[in-house]
């Protein structure tokens, strides 16, 4: 038997429980390189409650941070033993920010330990003051009454009535650190699942509206006889979830012949205006768009004799989908895919009758295009 019982001990301590290791999930969503990363956060949250996270923590983290009208707001969404927490912290630096969500997610998971390790402010030195004067001796001998002992007294009362006058901060928890402003707006609101809140509920500030200018380039395919460059000016304003936009197209002419030697040159130009919508709170770099257009084509004869110059007018449906990244919040670039569906597609002919048409405007003309945009 005294054979078989290390096997036994080796395999007993292969088949004892693994500790449950603590989960902590932060969904950091925020414009790089102008706030903290993740890690950062992370590392942070970990200090404060003593640099070991419990064994059994599942917390859920989603943050987003947007820089608008001068002043950042982040929304952080959290998950923790089933209960959903929702809060909004404004400041004037994303930095601040991140420390008030290392500061949010410490206190959910160990306040007690983050009381221990948040540094208490310095205490001021006491004032100096002069030393005692010394009474002079009594000369007057003492009387020869006999000491009386006085009932003991109540205890002092004024003590307790100054500790409850003294003016209390209605909130405890330590202030977050950072250099970039103070923290002027927290909401909280955290609530079982399936839990109708009571009484009324502070709610996030107004999305602040924003501005652009830009201009751009595109590849254009159906506006004239061949495929051709464009050039764009556009401007819009909006507020992060949905804008409005306009944007002017001059389209490069193109030939349409008729024959080996006649035909005419078609420029286009379009003017538009479009809704577009920024659906995803978690990616508002996406977009899509839907308007209509105004265009106008030229086309110049050649190759005859005395050759005219034609003008034609169209509308027409737009619909777009595009690609915005902001390396800085007052600048973008964007990549966007648009159709133009003409109702009155043009035809184009030498002469003023139908057996002379040499050129029909296409049913679809699409545009792909980059453009830059200066924010404001």
């Amino acid at each position: 038997m005294s054979r078989i019982v290390p096997p036994l001990t080796a395999l007993g301590v292969l088949l004892a429980p693994m500790p449950a290791a603590a989960q902590l999930a932060i969904d950091w969503d925020v414009p790089a390189g102008e706030c903290p990363t993740v890690d950062a956060v992370r590392g942070e949250v970990v200090r404060l409650v003593g640099g070991t996270l419990p064994e059994d923590l599942e917390l859920e983290a989603h943050a987003i941070a947007e820089h608008g009208a001068g002043r950042w707001t982040l929304r952080l969404h959290t998950r923790m033993d089933g209960v959903d927490g929702e809060r909004v912290v404004e400041g004037d630096a994303c930095a601040p920010l991140a420390d008030a969500t290392a500061l949010i997610l410490a206190l959910m998971i160990d306040p007690d330990a983050v009381a221990a390790h948040v540094e208490p402010p310095p205490v001021a030195d006491p004032p100096i003051t002069d030393p005692p004067t010394t009474d002079p001796p009594i000369t007057n001998p003492p009387t020869t009454d006999p000491p009386t002992t006085d009932p003991p007294s109540e205890p002092p009362t004024h003590v307790a009535t100054a500790a409850l006058s003294d003016p209390v901060d209605p909130d405890p928890s330590p202030r977050p650190r950072g250099d970039g402003g103070p923290i002027t707006r927290v909401v909280e609101h955290d609530r079982e699942p399936g839990e109708t809140p009571e009484g009324p509920v502070d709610e996030a500030p107004d999305p602040p509206l924003a501005g652009f200018l830009g201009l751009g380039g595109a590849f254009d395919l159906g506006s004239v006889p061949d495929p051709s460059g464009a050039l764009h000016l556009e401007g819009g304003f909006g507020i992060p979830l949905i804008e409005a936009r306009i944007r002017a197209t001059f389209v490069f002419g193109q030939d349409a012949s008729r024959s080996s030697s006649d035909g005419a040159r078609i420029t286009t130009g379009t003017l538009d205006a479009r809704a577009c919508v920024h659906p995803f709170d978690e990616a508002r770099l996406v977009y899509g768009c839907l308007g209509l257009a105004l265009g106008v084509s030229v086309a110049e004869g050649f190759g005859v004799s005395g050759p005219e110059v034609g003008v034609g007018t169209f509308a027409g449906a737009v619909a777009g989908l595009g690609l915005a990244w902001s390396p800085e919040p007052w600048f973008d670039l964007d990549l966007d895919a648009t159709l133009i569906v003409p109702f009155n597609p043009l035809e184009f002919a030498v002469r003023a009758t139908p057996d002379d048409v040499f050129h029909t405007q296409e049913p679809v003309a699409g545009r792909f295009g980059l453009s830059f945009h200066v924010r404001f």
